[in-house]
């Protein structure tokens, strides 16, 4: 039998804020390509499944913050899953 490894996880600071995240799993990765151009669903499926919040939470704050937080924190989910390897601006992930 394959063993069960616990999916990553980490933290990132957002607006002094401290918010936790996990790394999305094969599967979740997977279901990203059915989004096709719907970028918008395909960001609220990731943050919602990574940091636990439902969709229509995720949509909202989507909705209610910058577009550079929102990017900061789907690269940091990007990295942690294997989707990414490459860091956002200054380094950061």
């Amino acid at each position: 039998m394959l063993p069960i490894v616990p999916l990553d996880r980490d933290t990132i600071e957002i607006g002094g804020t401290k918010v936790e995240y996990r790394s999305l799993s094969r599967d979740e990765v997977g279901q990203l390509s059915g989004f096709g151009e719907d970028t918008a669903a395909a960001e609220v499926f990731a943050l919602s499944r990574a940091t636990g919040v439902t969709d229509d939470e995720a949509r909202e704050w989507r909705k209610q913050v910058g577009s550079k937080v929102v990017a900061d924190l789907l690269t940091a989910i990007a990295l942690i899953s294997g989707i990414s390897t490459r860091k956002g601006p200054r380094g950061n992930p």
